[in-house]
């Protein structure tokens, strides 16, 4: 590198570092750098845990759905527990003048191939030749795992090749302990729905098309020189990376000879560093098969024997989904002697924190806890404050036989805080927290949930932003990003952005434990109508209980949309006739006016343009009235409103005083008369 593009490689890592630091994270080194952008790696500040952060320079056109796609994978919840890179948050900033989508993620060591040539494991000829566990048998189970994963959900990968393949743990030292990701889903892409992970091939005129020529080169099956193929694509890559795994070369420079010499037919058992594993080789040769239809998918591999090893599988990413048993707790208030038995549903400090806010009355934002343990022969305190903690409590106090007690305290600042946002005094609760600088995630959030409501309140962008920030690095830290409060935190976090696209995936992922809970259902509702699903979204705004949600205006005005959206008019009316007369009663009128009217219910558009224009002689209300009366003139004419509503379309008309008016009656009168129709 010459010394220009030196010092500009260096000012661009500058510029990145100033973005990051302007985002509160500590940067720390570059990662890599590819076609698409820069990984670099940086220490969060909640947590103090390191992350990949990938920046991709915000593009338009063609190029753009790249960045789409590989958001739209890294988001799915369902590929959160599996052999996936895992995702955390993403963010839109500038770097200089220039817009960047920031993507946090968790920091994997290396890629498959430095791995396996860095010797910190031992010589490579021993790991990939030798063993026993055999190399191959601990990684490439995890790889049919991440991609059954994927194929499961209708996504084909497209890009598999040994340098996407990555070591998820610090350091292994032993083989069983190598952990796999797949990475980099730039080029994934959805192509249909997956039954059981194993859909079969259809035949090629009925495929769909999709961009040829892409991926690693090396690693490309032949059908990809085509237009139509499927997600077998990914198996005939992951055939080649299972020959990388089981062959050993003294220079990995050697590979881009033999990959081309495997594919073209030029490789056989001999050259395998296990050549007695008939399995092996089988399933290498149905794997680079050229007719897509003969290879395996990712399920059928996985279920052959050779992916056992000794009494189970090694993957240990993947992840059983059998509820805990309801645990047992001895709670304390600090300073008295007295414990309370309490039931504990999960292992998760959400459930913990709920169970003793059940029994003792002590609002869950608002505790502080410590379970009494002895330690050395002296009584110690060990804070409680992560699902981590929580485990290890339980996990702990099993070995050793003993109940779990657990002191609690409560943290006053932030129950006078709740207690004003509780009585809708948002500056005072704005005024008690202001100062106060967050070191544990319930302050993060508290001051997040505080600076959205004020500036909700105020209509200030800049505490919006605040809210946003707290919010987002609360979800993005590694000991959050999976409890209940911060998938909530990433939630808010997209609904202040108004991603709400983003936000169902984070509130779906949670909602099974906010059964008929009526702040949830208000923000869970607004969020799928914000994201065009009225159906929905109607159907849980009428779950709400609340009289003070019921008559929010927010909730009014959503519910009506809804009910106009999902052809029910005449019940966002009622809503509206059921209101004081206010400033918030005619902004529904005018959401009423103009929803109807674009979704074709004149009637209702016609007679809420007519108050409006009674309330407000503004010329506007005339023409939405003029044009609301003829559109339903004209679903009369065609049969689709009844004869009978013609009447009262001539009352609308003659509240107004407008010169045009006598000619539309006229014309009205005209047809009814011609047609037999009673209007007077």
């Amino acid at each position: 590198m010459d010394d220009k593009s030196k010092e500009q490689e260096n000012k661009e890592l500058e510029d990145i570092k100033i973005a990051l630091e302007n985002r509160g994270y500590n940067y720390e080194i570059p990662l890599g750098k590819g076609s698409y952008g820069t990984v670099v790696r940086a220490e969060h500040p909640v947590d103090n845990q390191k992350y990949a952060i990938k920046l991709l320079p915000i593009v338009h056109g063609d190029a753009a759905k790249y960045q789409k796609r590989e958001l739209d994978v890294l988001t799915k919840t369902d590929l959160w527990q599996q052999n996936i890179v895992k995702y955390y948050s993403c963010w839109q900033m500038n770097i200089g003048n220039d817009p960047y989508l920031f993507i946090q993620m968790e920091l994997c060591r290396v890629n498959l191939e430095a791995f396996v040539y860095s010797n910190e494991m031992g010589n490579a000829k021993i790991v990939l030749a030798q063993g026993p566990p055999r190399f191959y048998r601990q990684v490439f189970p995890q790889i049919l795992n991440g991609l059954n994963a994927m194929h499961s959900l209708g996504l084909v990968h497209r890009d598999i090749h040994i340098s996407n393949i990555l070591i998820a743990n610090p350091k292994p030292t032993e083989i069983r302990q190598v952990n796999i990701k797949i990475a980099d889903f730039g080029l994934a892409r959805e192509i249909g729905s997956v039954i059981d992970g194993s859909p079969s091939l259809t035949e090629a005129p009925k495929l769909q098309r999709l961009s040829s020529g892409i991926g690693n080169e090396l690693f490309r099956a032949p059908e990809l020189a085509t237009e139509h193929y499927d997600y077998k694509v990914d198996l005939y890559s992951a055939g080649i990376v299972l020959y990388f795994l089981s062959r050993y070369l003294e220079d990995k420079r050697q590979w881009k000879s033999e990959i081309l010499a495997l594919k073209n037919g030029e490789r056989g058992r001999e050259h395998l560093s296990h050549r007695d594993d008939e399995t092996l080789f089988s399933l290498i040769t149905s794997l680079l098969d050229e007719d897509p239809k003969k290879r395996p998918s990712a399920k059928e591999a996985l279920d052959i024997p050779w992916t056992n090893i000794q009494s189970g599988k090694p993957t240990e990413s993947i992840v059983t989904h059998g509820k805990p048993e309801a645990k047992i707790v001895y709670i304390k208030r600090d300073g008295e002697v007295a414990l309370k038995r309490c039931v504990v549903n999960d292992d998760t400090f959400f459930d913990l924190k709920a169970g003793i806010e059940s029994c003792t009355g002590i609002n869950a934002e608002c505790q502080d806890l410590h379970q009494e343990t002895i330690i050395n022969g002296k009584d110690e305190l060990i804070e409680i404050a992560s699902d981590l903690d929580v485990r290890c409590m339980f996990q702990s106090a099993e070995k050793a036989g003993k109940e779990v007690v657990i002191i609690v305290s409560e943290n006053t600042l932030e129950m006078d805080v709740i207690y004003y946002l509780k009585q809708d005094d948002v500056l005072e609760a704005y005024n008690l927290i202001k100062d106060l600088e967050p070191t544990v995630p319930p302050e993060y959030i508290l001051k997040g949930v505080v600076n959205a409501a004020l500036g909700q309140e105020q209509g200030s962008r800049e505490h919006l932003k605040i809210a946003q920030q707290y919010f987002q690095l609360v979800g993005g830290s590694a000991s959050e990003c999976d409890t209940i409060p911060g998938r909530q935190c990433m939630a808010s976090c997209f609904f202040l952005l108004k991603q709400f696209e983003d936000v169902m995936i984070y509130l779906n992922s949670v909602k099974s434990y906010f059964y008929n809970d009526d702040a949830f259902n208000f923000n869970y509702a607004q969020a799928k109508a914000a994201a065009g699903n009225y159906k929905e979204a109607e159907e849980v705004f009428l779950l709400i209980q609340s009289d003070k949600l019921k008559n929010d205006y927010t909730y009014l005005s959503w519910l009506a949309r809804c009910y106009i959206m999902n052809r029910k008019a005449r019940l966002a009316w009622e809503l509206y006739l059921k209101m004081e007369t206010s400033a918030e009663s005619f902004s529904l009128l005018q959401l009423i006016a103009n929803d109807c009217y674009k979704m074709g219910h004149f009637y209702y558009s016609a007679k809420a343009f007519d108050v409006l224009e009674r309330l407000d002689p503004n010329p506007e209300y005339w023409e939405g009235k003029r044009g609301a009366c003829v559109g339903i003139f004209q679903q009369i004419i065609a049969g689709h409103e009844p004869r009978e509503t013609l009447r009262d379309v001539l009352q609308l008309l003659r509240n107004t005083g407008n010169p045009q008016v006598e000619y539309i009656i006229r014309t009205m009168k005209k047809w009814a008369k011609d047609n037999r129709v009673p209007v007077s």
